[in-house]
């Protein structure tokens, strides 16, 4: 497995820049780097943002902490962007492997709030993680 919690890992001077206006800046510039993208997303009541072609997600945006999950397949459209030496990014082949493991307090302490017990937080795909953290 391999553990993702670093990625969650923040200090209060990386995460004093993070917030809505930002979030939404870097959508707007990625969904114009990538053909026929869309954003989906509800702003307030989400804590991912996902970057669709289609019915695929390309990518999903955090705005709780500064970090980007990005398919492999897309990765170059992410390096061209400046403003994403701030930003963590992390890129997978696929958002249903389960492959991945983060500990369920590091999440409760990142969302401020309690995940779910429905799903193994010591095996999970990264759809798994966006379940049990978007909203």
């Amino acid at each position: 497995m391999i553990n993702i919690g670093n990625y969650f890992r923040f200090t209060e001077n990386n995460l004093s820049h993070w917030k809505i206006e930002a979030v939404r800046q870097i959508l707007d510039m990625l969904v114009h780097s990538i053909e026929d993208s869309i954003i989906d997303w509800e702003p307030g009541d989400e804590e991912w943002a996902r970057l669709l072609v289609g019915k695929e997600v390309v990518a999903i945006v955090c705005a709780k902490v500064p970090l980007i999950i990005v398919l492999e397949k897309y990765k170059d459209k992410f390096s061209n962007h400046f403003f994403l030496k701030e930003i963590k990014i992390f890129i997978i082949k696929d958002f249903d492997d389960n492959l991945y493991c983060i500990e369920k307090e590091l999440l409760e302490k990142t969302f401020g709030r309690e995940m779910t017990s429905n799903i193994s937080y010591s095996a999970l795909s990264i759809n798994d993680l966006w379940w049990a953290t978007v909203t």
